[in-house]
């Protein structure tokens, strides 16, 4: 739903316009994510220990409350913005969440769904924090609301390259 709704428009002056590079790399996480649901290769147990642990989850949190004035887009830190905000229907600010659940469950997670997520986030949240930090400097607090993407997108590679170089794993091919 999300790669349809921000990445065709449709309007009087211009007609149909399709993002296709947008849309056909949503539908492919799409099919990944449905995979997943299907046949499940990752394990919902959290076994973090501390609180500290849990600090995605305050980024997933900030990113779905979308605490966004729509009139102005500057912040409004209104607590109604949790049910109302339009954040499960964007990518930027949905993916923080499934990025959070898989890094508080790793390493007992879909490593290809994992880095196929980040490599997403990590691209379409470089290419809005250019977007609202250089060539709309007005969008500024949007291009805040896109640093939790861009962390978590971030960290979730980190976490399966430490992982495979612990296990032994080499992740470059090595020659002969």
């Amino acid at each position: 739903m999300i790669a349809f709704l921000q990445n065709v428009s449709i309007s009087d002056r211009w007609g149909t316009a399709v993002c296709t590079g947008n849309l056909v790399m949503f539908l492919f996480l799409a099919v990944l994510w449905c995979r997943e649901a299907i046949h499940p290769r990752s394990t919902i147990v959290v076994k973090k220990d501390a609180l500290w642990h849990c600090w995605p989850l305050l980024f997933a949190l900030v990113t779905f409350w979308e605490p966004v004035n729509p009139g102005t887009l500057l912040p409004d830190f209104n607590e109604r913005y949790l049910f109302t905000s339009g954040a499960g229907l964007s990518f930027c600010m949905a993916t923080p969440l499934y990025l959070a659940i898989l890094i508080l469950v790793f390493p007992n997670v879909n490593r290809v769904l994992m880095a196929c997520t980040a490599f997403t986030g990590l691209f379409m949240g470089a290419g809005n924090l250019i977007l609202e930090f250089i060539l709309i400097p007005g969008y500024w607090w949007i291009g805040c609301l896109h640093f939790p993407l861009v962390i978590l997108s971030g960290y979730s590679p980190f976490l399966l390259f430490r992982e495979s170089s612990r296990s032994g794993i080499s992740v470059v091919p090595q020659s002969a």
